[in-house]
């Protein structure tokens, strides 16, 4: 099984088939993680990192608030129309995940991989996950295409009843009312900061975007959401991993726990106000030996829409 990487916590671990517990629970991008032990340093290659109009992701902290962007975004989502063929939730995704060999000493390598996920009326839930695409020397996606039949690595089920269908039905549209509902599902501590806060409502919309295929009006009032948090900062304008004009919106966080500084930045399509990927940049973290800005996690969006059935094909042009 291969694992989302977004803000790694390493006081946690993440057993096989835990992305049914997660996505049910809408799991925040700060506690979903895996326990990697690399040594004295990475035996990795990262990804090549973006380049923005306006601010790198390590001077997020000194870019420009993102209110403008991201209300225009929110009308921009507001107009854009599903993809409808049936009741299924269809997302396919494709980005660089950890792979964990597990023996006398544990390995990691970073793999790119394609996640197809199903959700069906009845709450059951199907995920494939398989090797995706290499990237070129730019960062970017050789191939955008979904999984070829016959070269899956990993299928995962879940029965009925599993997740709620209808939660993107059931969810505020009002911005304030909203913010409240998807900070009561990250489940923050009192004490959590202004930037803590900001990185859990990106994390709840990122996760939410994974399991569901969001519907225009509560995708304008997720970003109506990050519009009024002041730790959301615009880095510019970029090119998605998969050759889409993007803005990228950013919240740095630092932890003086752990010495870990970390950047999550969420791509908004510049033309349908649609998510289409996320980063996580790490700035620096003793544990994994990084002291320089290091992208150790990504996701596109390639396609999403609504299916006739689980395990149906990818709607083209989606």
């Amino acid at each position: 099984m291969l694992w989302r990487i977004r803000a790694a916590d390493r006081r946690r671990t993440v057993a096989r088939g835990a992305w049914l517990a997660s996505a049910a629970a809408v799991v925040t991008a700060v506690t979903l993680a895996v326990t990697v032990v690399f040594g004295s340093a990475p035996a990795v290659a990262f990804p090549a990192p973006l380049e923005y109009t306006i601010s790198t992701p390590q001077g997020a902290a000194d870019a420009p608030a993102a209110y403008e962007e991201l209300r225009a975004a929110a009308l921009a989502a507001r107009n854009h129309p599903l993809s409808v063929t049936g009741d299924v939730h269809y997302v396919a995704r494709s980005g660089w995940l950890v792979s964990v060999h597990a023996g006398d000493d544990v390995e990691a390598d970073l793999i790119p991989t394609v996640t197809q996920v199903w959700l069906g009326p009845d709450g059951s839930a199907r995920m494939d996950q398989s090797r995706g695409a290499a990237l070129d020397l730019d960062g970017l996606l050789k191939s955008t295409d979904p999984a070829a039949p016959g070269v899956l690595e990993s299928t995962d089920t879940a029965g009925a009843g599993t997740f709620d269908p209808h939660l993107p039905g059931t969810l505020p549209r009002d911005r304030q009312t909203l913010r409240a509902a998807l900070l009561d599902r990250s489940a923050l501590p009192a004490t959590a900061s202004v930037e803590e806060r900001s990185w859990a409502l990106a994390a709840q919309i990122a996760d939410l975007h994974g399991l569901y295929v969001i519907p225009p009006d509560l995708a304008a009032a997720m970003w109506e959401v990050l519009a009024d948090e002041p730790a959301v900062r615009h880095l510019g304008l970029t090119t998605a991993r998969d050759g889409r004009p993007v803005h990228g919106f950013a919240v740095a966080w630092d932890r003086p726990d752990t010495g870990t500084h970390q950047v999550f930045v969420l791509h908004v399509s510049t033309t349908t106000g649609q998510l289409i990927g996320t980063e996580t940049v790490t700035v620096a973290d003793p544990a994994l030996d990084i002291t320089e800005p290091t992208v150790t996690g990504f996701e596109v969006w390639l396609r999403t829409g609504m299916v006739e059935t689980i395990g149906a094909p990818a709607i083209p042009g989606q």
